[in-house]
């Protein structure tokens, strides 16, 4: 119980480091309809390069070209406003589970 709420709250700390990150990005004056993957180039290439390297040689080859190749070619606001509202679900989730898991043990 004590890990699901950890991993909520990390969840949606993450969530709002990422939608800090997008409003970064916007009030910059970054162009954030262009590509992802093209804007995460043009920012570091190298992270991006490395990104993939680790994804086709430890974790799945196919993994690369089938999810992550069809994110980045998303344009940037829409793949960290899905990413903010997937991280935002999975830790309320948790959350709600802990906290009814917690209810369920107090009133036994």
């Amino acid at each position: 119980m004590i890990a699901l709420r950890l991993f909520g709250r990390v969840f949606v700390v993450l969530a709002l480091a990422v939608l800090a990150f997008g409003l970064y990005l916007w009030l910059a004056g970054y162009d954030v309809t262009k590509l992802g993957g093209q804007l995460w180039f043009e920012m570091h290439g190298g992270s991006l390069n490395m990104l993939q390297s680790i994804v086709q040689r430890y974790i799945n080859p196919g993994l690369w070209d089938v999810v992550f190749v069809d994110l980045l070619l998303l344009p940037a606001w829409e793949s960290l406003l899905g990413a903010v509202i997937v991280f935002l679900v999975l830790g309320g989730l948790m959350l709600w589970i802990a906290e009814r898991l917690s209810h369920r043990r107090m009133f036994k």
